[in-house]
């Protein structure tokens, strides 16, 4: 049971369980990360490509910019430090306008 816990993949929102938002550009988006992992056991990615600001609060509260409107895909990857597996997060969609 243990093992089927810790095994279970991150998921990433825009808060209240949120995974497509449209914002308009320079605005700060926080998404947050679910799920409690022992933090010395796995280093902490968020995949943000395009942010232009990407401001670590914490392992699971993130802060980004973007300046350049499009559409954008935001995930979690953690990576097991130790003979665990990697997790990877559900994808977020972000529409820049």
């Amino acid at each position: 049971m243990i093992a089927a816990i810790k095994n279970n993949p991150p998921k990433l929102s825009f808060g209240f369980g949120k995974t497509k938002k449209t914002v308009t550009a320079n605005t700060s988006v926080t998404v947050w990360l679910s799920g409690q992992y022992n933090e010395q056991n796995y280093t902490y990615n968020l995949v943000a490509e395009g942010c232009s600001t990407k401001q670590s609060l914490s392992n699971y509260q993130h802060k980004l910019t973007y300046i350049t409107p499009g559409s954008y895909t935001i995930s979690a990857v953690l990576k097991a430090t130790a003979n665990q597996k990697d997790l990877t997060s559900n994808i977020l969609t972000l529409t820049v306008v």
